[in-house]
C-alpha cells in the first residue's frame, strides 16, 4: 500500500467509526489541540480533559 492509499484508507476507517458511533447515539472521543473532546451526533463538542 503506497502512502496515498494509506491516507485514503485512514479517512475511510475514521468516517466509518464515526458513523457507527453516531448510529448508536454515542460520542466520538478524540484529541483536539492537546485536549480530549467528545463529539456528539448533534454536532456538539464537549471538552473532557
Amino acid at each position: 500500500m503506497i502512502p496515498a492509499e494509506y491516507e485514503l484508507w485512514q479517512i475511510e476507517v475514521n468516517n466509518e467509526a464515526k458513523r457507527t458511533l453516531f448510529a448508536k447515539n454515542m460520542p466520538l472521543v478524540r484529541t483536539q489541540d492537546g485536549r480530549v473532546v467528545a463529539e456528539y451526533p448533534d454536532g456538539r463538542i464537549e471538552i473532557i480533559l
